[in-house]
């Protein structure tokens, strides 16, 4: 990392502009340049309109050839789509992470690979979208066939440093997951020898060093970088991010795995330099979203934290409504920022809809820990106060994906999950990350001016000369560009 920002060009002051900071819009970001009000890509589920259900971000529900997961969801074009679309199709584009939806928005429509990780088997897989009938290239293949994970069966995740060294860390992550009590709440955390082993590991600091060995097996096999069209390699560390929701920032558990990635890019940029060339190269890094102190760590430091019950706030939104309009089951169904209105409910009753939404937003306030609440209908016809918190809801807003009902979390609040804390409010602890890059035509510098990840495909379709995507509204790094 240091290497990066002395000899790169560093932002540290990169800010995502909409409101729900998940992996799967962060991601979208990243590779198209747009904001979720047009990708579509509004958090990781919302509920289908026509249905009525939860659908996951990359949830492909048109039946198609048996897939049942793509980046249909993604309604614009990503940077590798754009370089497909530019070079007709002779650019490679690979993309992987532990989590499909990672790789699938990196990759987008038109990656020629996309890999995640199999947590039954421990290998790589795909699906018909990109590998079609013919399966997994070969060399996949041979690649998990060398079991790596496996040589870590029955061992422990520990410190890779002295001890001594994790002394402004807490030991003791306060309101640890239950979750990983199997791995033990502290140094060394045991990898489980039985069928909990492979999500022990992608889930703990070692987790890493095996994407970045697919990484170079992928340069190799692939041919990335070898003649004179560019190629893409996008690559998601999910490894840190579940770190994060167990063990929360100032863990030592979170020192520990930024430590062990520290190193793996170093061996990475070497690897790239003496294979392909530094002067044939362009890298960035940097974060799909942040990650929130463990409420009880917070509470530990006389600071106001908590979670918020799905099944209380439901409660006290019907409540409020009942008490306006007469019972009903009003709420359908709640995802974390969206809380979404039974449209029988709506219907039957022949209901101003401002009302109920004024109504609900009441009754959503009353529940410690929300802190505001937005409706629809004042959503779309441009009625939210002139802030940047309204902005950034608008900017997350999709007519046919959002809800009738948008939360706003005090701060160091969040929707109860199975983890120790989350991310996914607009806070600048999950809304603020770094931008890095270096390589060819990349100015060296630390530049503090504000800038947002959006930047990132506008940047680098301007290096590649290319069009930016469909939806880009993300501004060339000028200082960075040679």
């Amino acid at each position: 990392f240091l290497f990066l920002m002395e000899e790169g060009a560093y932002y540290p002051d990169a800010g995502y502009a909409h409101a729900a900071t998940f992996t799967c819009p962060g991601h979208a970001a990243i590779s198209s340049g747009s904001l979720p009000a047009e990708s579509g890509v509004i958090a990781n589920a919302w509920f289908d309109r026509l249905t009525g259900r939860p659908v996951h971000c990359v949830t492909d529900q048109r039946g198609l050839d048996g897939i049942t997961r793509s980046p249909h969801s993604l309604r614009v074009t990503t940077l590798g789509d754009e370089l497909q679309l530019a070079t007709s199709g002779k650019s490679k584009i690979v993309s992987f992470s532990y989590k499909d939806y990672a790789a699938m928005m990196l990759g987008g429509r038109s990656a020629d690979l996309a890999l995640w990780f199999d947590y039954a088997t421990g290998g790589w897989t795909s699906n018909a979208y990109y590998v079609g009938s013919a399966g997994l290239p070969e060399w996949v293949g041979s690649f998990n066939g060398l079991k790596i994970p496996d040589r870590l069966r029955g061992q422990s995740w520990e410190l890779l440093l002295d001890e001594s060294a994790y002394s402004s860390m807490n030991p003791d992550p306060l309101g640890s997951s239950p979750l990983l009590s199997r791995y033990g709440p502290t140094f060394p955390h045991l990898l489980a020898d039985d069928t909990g082993f492979y999500p022990a590991y992608a889930q703990s600091g070692l987790g890493n060093e095996y994407l970045f060995e697919l990484a170079k097996r992928a340069i190799e096999e692939e041919e990335l970088g070898r003649d004179e069209v560019p190629d893409l390699l996008a690559m998601s560390l999910s490894s840190n991010d579940y770190v994060g929701h167990y063990y929360g920032p100032n863990s030592r558990e979170m020192m520990d795995v930024t430590v062990r990635t520290d190193r793996l890019i170093s061996d990475f940029l070497g690897f790239i330099s003496q294979r392909i060339g530094k002067e044939n190269v362009i890298v960035v890094v940097t974060s799909d979203h942040g990650v929130q102190a463990i409420p009880n760590e917070v509470i530990s430091r006389r600071g106001a934290a908590g979670i918020v019950s799905r099944q209380n706030l439901i409660d006290a939104v019907d409540q409020a409504l009942d008490s306006r309009f007469g019972p009903r089951d009003w709420v359908s169904g709640v995802t974390d920022l969206d809380l979404y209105f039974a449209p029988e409910a709506l219907e039957a009753a022949h209901l101003d809809l401002n009302e109920v939404e004024r109504t609900a937003a009441r009754g959503a306030m009353s529940v410690e820990g929300i802190r505001e609440a937005f409706g629809r209908s004042q959503i779309l016809q441009g009625r939210l106060a002139d802030t940047e918190l309204a902005r950034r809801i608008s900017n997350n807003y999709h007519p046919q994906r959002s809800g009738d009902l948008i939360l706003v979390y005090e701060s160091n609040w969040f929707m109860e999950e199975r983890v120790s804390t989350t991310h996914g409010t607009h806070h600048a602890y999950n809304s603020q990350v770094p931008i890095l890059l270096w390589g060819a035509g990349i100015n060296k510098g630390r530049f503090t001016r504000s800038v947002d990840p959006r930047d990132i495909a506008a940047t680098l379709s301007h290096l590649l000369a290319i069009p930016p995507p469909s939806a880009c509204t993300g501004r060339i790094l000028s200082e960075a560009v040679r």
